[in-house]
């Protein structure tokens, strides 16, 4: 009899003993579970804590490389629209618009690659490519891209070079090296004497002399393309680049003497872009952009855009 009240009365100090260390164990803020109506289930229940859902925006990875996507405006509703190839492996490709980008034309493949387009009124425009020997010329076209012209060896022409990311073709050097020894993501052309270049670091160089001399122009980090246009009188840049304050891609204005751009716009897109195909253009009249396959369009101030 006492051997049974014994074992019986262990048998209660080990219960309890459980019961303790389990509440012990139990982690801090944890969600009291209620019984369920079903009966009485015995098994481990593994309680649920609170989370309070937080929408975090997307950030696509755009990756900065010389660009293989150009886009260049003519006026708000018209461009040209290009993908560079290689002289080895060809690709190049020239597609226009005449409705602001919600279609463009099946495209002609003028050269086996592709440094600079230019369109120009009444359906001309020309484009700076190069042979499978990676020989460039100018080629010229008349019917808005549909057949084209060899004019001929290079004369006063600014574009960057398909065979080399590093180099610059000028009116006056045609091996200028802008970026040093870095890759030259892309080049805006201002006049005949000016122009500008976006290196791979972010650093824009700038020249006023054809391409004989290079200075800083300012800095863009995270900047994938560049572009310019006159405001008063002057030339005003921009580039399309990423930012953590921007779940897309920011238009931004670059400045002089080492000042960070300012933001004109956020473009909340969620394209996929490979390396090099996010492309700007700006024009007096509108802005153009290219993340990839998509279109965005703007008014003369950039700071709206919308996908075409």
């Amino acid at each position: 009899m006492k051997a049974r009240m014994a074992t019986a009365g262990l048998v209660a100090f080990l219960l309890v003993d459980v019961a303790l260390v389990a509440l012990a164990m139990r982690p801090s803020g944890e969600v009291a579970v209620q019984p369920s109506s079903a009966g009485s289930h015995t098994g481990t229940v593994t309680p649920t804590p609170t989370v309070t859902a937080k929408h975090t925006a997307t950030k696509p990875a755009y990756v900065a490389a010389p660009l293989t996507v150009m886009i260049v405006g003519l006026d708000a509703t018209r461009a040209w629209r290009a993908r560079s190839g290689t002289c080895s492996g060809a690709g190049a490709l020239v597609q226009t618009t005449t409705n602001g980008g919600r279609a463009w034309t099946k495209g002609t493949r003028p050269a086996a690659a592709i440094g600079r387009i230019q369109p120009l009124p009444e359906g001309d425009g020309f484009i700076y490519a190069a042979d499978k020997r990676c020989v460039l010329a100018e080629r010229t076209t008349s019917d808005n891209g549909q057949t084209w012209s060899v004019r001929g060896k290079l004369s006063g022409a600014w574009t960057r070079n398909p065979k080399d990311v590093t180099v610059v073709v000028t009116p006056q050097a045609p091996g200028s090296h802008p970026c040093g020894d870095e890759a030259v993501l892309d080049l805006a052309r201002y006049s005949g004497t000016q122009a500008q270049a976006l290196c791979l670091d972010g650093g824009v160089k700038q020249t006023v002399d054809g391409g004989s001399r290079w200075t800083d122009a300012g800095n863009a980090p995270g900047a994938l393309a560049l572009a310019s246009r006159a405001e008063d009188g002057v030339p005003a840049l921009y580039v399309a680049r990423v930012t953590t304050a921007c779940a897309g891609v920011e238009i931004a204005r670059v400045l002089a003497r080492g000042a960070d751009p300012v933001s004109v716009a956020c473009v909340k897109t969620t394209a996929k872009a490979a390396p090099g195909e996010v492309s700007v253009s700006t024009l007096a009249s509108a802005g153009w952009l290219a993340v990839g396959a998509e279109t965005w369009l703007a008014g003369p101030n950039l700071t709206t855009w919308t996908k075409a």
